[in-house]
């Protein structure tokens, strides 16, 4: 225990050297037990995958290897060019127009990397499959929106495109609340839920919209993050959102949808998930949806236990265009390290990217099914297990480029250039990249589920 706190703490002080801010404030943000125990799990977890050869190697502050071709979007040039003093890019989400142009978010972080950091939504844009990408723009500047207590703090963008209006709606959560009464003030819940509309592929954006009160009990919501869906044959526009987290009490997915291009919602009467957070939507064709949620579990009965973790993700499905929702279950084939997930419908696949792994993020993957996500039969590998790999957003449906036999998926996802050992969090906030692939689906390139 005391060699494993030493290498904690000389992890910190390179992080200090790298970062100005003061040893004692970035320790004492540190669950230390908690951070020793995630690293003593990631260390069985590799020496159950590849002795202790693989320890060795992921005892090494490096990236892995990255099997499919990548562009940077968001790093620390964007971050430094930026007006604004922003520290890092997380939260990705994505998505592409009718036209094939495509929309790239993430939060952009103030000052500091945490969570409840102040920040604004930065975008960049694509015209070519995701091959270039046009200056940051913010179609939500790192400013209050609206009134309340610390406005400028919330973000959690989740886009989706309705292709009957041709606009691309973004929504995002802002403010900080006490609902405890105690004088500690958090970002989850938020103080309220907004909306932008874009009518033109992102280059200008409408007014800041207040949609908090059609959420109800569920107000100040975390939407997504990542992506919503769009039913064009039933105009309705579907997006999760999760009213505190997994492990606290009253945490939730809430289903919530929109018949009218966005002026209005409403909450799916039974699409209400306990102790679930994180969660994305996809339309799997005809009235036909699934949403894929982020648990922290240990019911190993359902979950197969792997180096000591039982944890996987839930699942439910809808096949009335998400009015109503089947009970939540864990899906035992998606291993998850409670990390963010993406599910979208690829042309005959069902597709859901996450890190495959108990503990470390890293291994980023893309499962595959062909039945709606009840089972997975495929996987294809984006990264390998030493490649740092957290959030991903996957565009829905496959990218409008020529010159593929197969259907080419679009994957926005983030990455650390210098994790730390065992590869469960970043070592220092410049080291933070948000890269996208296009990868074809080819099935020589399969492996199973």
């Amino acid at each position: 225990m005391r060699i494993l706190t030493t290498i904690l703490y000389i992890l910190v002080g390179k992080s200090q050297a790298l970062y100005p801010l003061s040893l004692e404030r970035l320790w004492s943000k540190i669950d230390v037990n908690g951070a020793i125990e995630r690293f003593v799990n990631g260390v069985n977890e590799y020496y159950e995958a590849g002795g202790l050869e693989s320890v060795l190697r992921s005892l090494e502050i490096n990236e892995g290897t990255v099997m499919v071709p990548r562009t940077l979007v968001f790093g620390i040039e964007e971050a430094q060019a930026s007006p604004y003093p922003v520290t890092c890019f997380r939260i990705p989400a994505v998505v592409q127009t009718s036209s094939g142009a495509i929309l790239a978010f993430a939060e952009a972080r103030i000052n500091t990397c945490s969570d409840c950091a102040e920040l604004g939504i930065a975008m960049r844009r694509s015209e070519d499959g995701g091959l270039t990408w046009g200056n940051v723009t913010w179609p939500v500047p790192p400013t209050p929106t609206g009134p309340g207590h610390e406005m400028a703090r919330g973000g959690n963008p989740t886009v989706v495109f309705d292709s009957k209006r041709n606009n691309v709606i973004l929504h995002f959560n802002r403010g900080m609340t006490d609902p405890d009464g105690d004088g500690h003030f958090d970002c989850i819940p938020a103080v309220d839920n907004f909306q932008i509309i874009s009518g033109d592929e992102g280059r200008s954006w409408g007014e800041v919209s207040n949609i908090s009160a059609y959420l109800g009990d569920s107000r100040g919501l975390l939407p997504g993050p990542g992506t919503g869906a769009y039913i064009e044959q039933e105009d309705r526009i579907m997006i999760a959102g999760h009213y505190l987290t997994a492990e606290r009490e009253n945490g939730r997915v809430v289903m919530y949808y929109s018949d009218d291009g966005g002026l209005t919602w409403s909450l799916s009467p039974s699409g209400r998930f306990a102790r679930a957070d994180e969660a994305m939507v996809a339309h799997t064709g005809g009235t036909n949806l699934t949403v894929n949620l982020r648990r922290d579990v240990t019911e190993c009965e359902v979950c197969p236990p792997k180096a000591g973790a039982c944890n996987c993700r839930g699942r439910a499905f809808s096949n009335d265009n998400g009015l109503t929702w089947t009970e939540m279950e864990l899906d035992p084939q998606l291993r998850d390290p409670i990390c963010e997930g993406s599910v979208v419908q690829i042309g005959e696949y069902t597709a859901f990217s996450n890190p495959p792994m108990s503990y470390a993020r890293a291994n980023l993957s893309i499962a595959l099914s062909k039945n709606g996500g009840l089972s997975w039969d495929h996987r294809l590998r984006v990264t390998d297990e030493y490649q740092y790999t957290d959030y991903s957003s996957l565009v829905s449906g496959q990218l409008l480029v020529s010159g593929s036999q197969w259907p080419v998926a679009g994957l926005l996802w983030g990455a650390c250039q210098h994790p730390i050992p065992m590869r469960v969090w970043c070592l220092w906030p410049t080291s933070w990249q948000i890269y996208f692939s296009r990868i074809p689906l080819d099935p020589s390139t399969f492996v199973p589920a």
